[in-house]
C-alpha cells in the first residue's frame, strides 16, 4: 500500500499551519518556530514577499502555502 499524504494546500491561519508542522508545542511556539523556518530560508522568504505577504499577516492563502510546502516539505 503507497504512502498517501493527506495535507490539504488551502488557507490556513498563521498559528494553525505553524501547529501541523510542530504539534507537539504549543501554537505561540509553534508559530515562532515556523517564522524562523522561514526567514532562515532565504528562497522562500523572497517567495513570500513576492506574493504581498508580511510578517504581521495572520492567514497564509493557498498559494502562500503552497510555497511553503515546496520549500519545507509537508507537514
Amino acid at each position: 500500500m503507497e504512502n498517501q499524504s493527506y495535507f490539504l494546500v488551502k488557507s490556513y491561519m498563521k498559528g494553525e499551519l505553524a501547529h501541523l508542522y510542530n504539534p507537539n508545542t504549543s501554537i505561540r511556539t509553534a508559530n515562532r518556530i515556523l517564522m524562523e523556518w522561514i526567514e532562515r530560508n532565504n528562497e522562500l522568504n523572497t517567495a513570500l514577499a513576492k506574493l504581498g505577504m508580511r510578517k504581521c499577516d495572520r492567514i497564509f492563502p493557498p498559494r502562500a502555502v503552497q510555497l511553503i510546502v515546496q520549500h519545507l516539505g509537508e507537514p
